[in-house]
């Protein structure tokens, strides 16, 4: 399987009929990873977009090699380590960026209360070491190609020899149903890293869902968008979560503003869990083997459809 735009310019993040997967594999990984290094490199685009786009990249390639998982070996953890401790070094930048963001918009409707709300996000500065270390991330980009350039030199060494919905299978399955036990864990809990954890299976699903999506793209399409959905919710609940944390830590500088915003942050939440929470319950209805049983049966009528006249 291959992985190719509208244009069959191979750019879209999806898997293709016709090309052995592991070949597919090999060339996914690769765009992922040279597209991260272009933006890395790409010195006329703010930093925070270029790391944003960086983090990105590797979050896909993370979510590929989950795809294939079993059929990797030890080159699996190998991989997913050095790309998780490259990419962990722009997460200082982008959880400052993320935090003091979160901050301003929820203090941009109470102009009467301006001065508390500066002395607090000055306290956020000062009490955030992730905060500080945004100003450094040029060399946190440096660094990260230079790690990521060693990784393109071992893509060719990732072996994928079973074909078929084999290769993909025990994988999206592994995925979907760590989503589901994480779901149900969350929903009973209010623990931030539960949800957390949620959202980081929600998101591994949503990578699978997109390279499958050409197996029947209509539904495989309204499944994505969905996902994408939940991701986002999930993804702002844990940044005001996180949020929640730092100020609790600096309300000292400005004791009445940090209670407001508190409160505030305390509504967001419950509205964001109450928005996931149903499409959550949708999007994991299925038995893992009834979902199996189902893209198994798309993957081989796909399969099918592709193969050319006559054959």
């Amino acid at each position: 399987m291959a992985l190719t735009d509208v244009n069959g310019n191979g750019m879209s993040y999806r898997l293709k009929s016709g090309e052995p997967i592991g070949e597919g594999v090999r060339r996914v990984a690769r765009e992922q990873a040279e597209q991260a290094l272009a933006s890395a490199a790409a010195g006329d685009q703010p930093a925070a977009m270029r790391v944003h786009d960086v983090r990105k990249c590797s979050k896909k390639l993370r979510g590929l090699l989950r795809l294939v998982r079993p059929h990797l070996g030890d080159r699996y953890r190998i991989e997913k380590d050095a790309i998780r401790i490259a990419a962990r070094r722009l997460s200082g930048s982008r959880d400052a960026a993320v935090l003091l963001a979160a901050f301003d918009g929820l203090v941009k409707k109470r102009p009467g209360e301006r001065a508390d709300f500066d002395a607090l996000r000055s306290a956020l500065i000062e009490s955030s070491g992730e905060v500080r270390r945004a100003d450094h991330s040029e060399e946190q980009l440096a660094a990260f190609a230079d790690e990521l350039r060693d990784l393109l030199e071992r893509i060719d060494e990732w072996r994928v020899d079973v074909n078929g919905f084999n290769a993909v299978g025990d994988g999206v399955l592994r995925s979907y149903r760590d989503g589901r036990t994480a779901m149900r864990k969350a929903l009973k809990s209010s623990d931030v890293l539960d949800w957390h954890e949620w959202r980081k299976r929600v998101k591994d699903h949503w990578y699978h869902v997109r390279l499958l999506r050409d197996v029947w793209k209509p539904v495989m399409k309204a499944r994505q968008g969905e996902l994408e959905r939940l991701s986002e919710l999930l993804g702002e609940d844990h940044d005001l979560a996180v949020l929640h944390e730092t100020i609790t830590g600096s309300a000292a500088a400005a004791p009445e503003a940090a209670v407001a915003l508190l409160a505030e942050i305390d509504r967001k939440r419950d509205k964001r869990q109450a928005a996931a929470r149903p499409i959550g319950q949708r999007v994991y209805a299925e038995k893992p083997t009834a979902l199996g049983q189902r893209l198994r049966h798309y993957w081989k009528v796909w399969l099918h459809e592709c193969e050319p006249a006559g054959v």
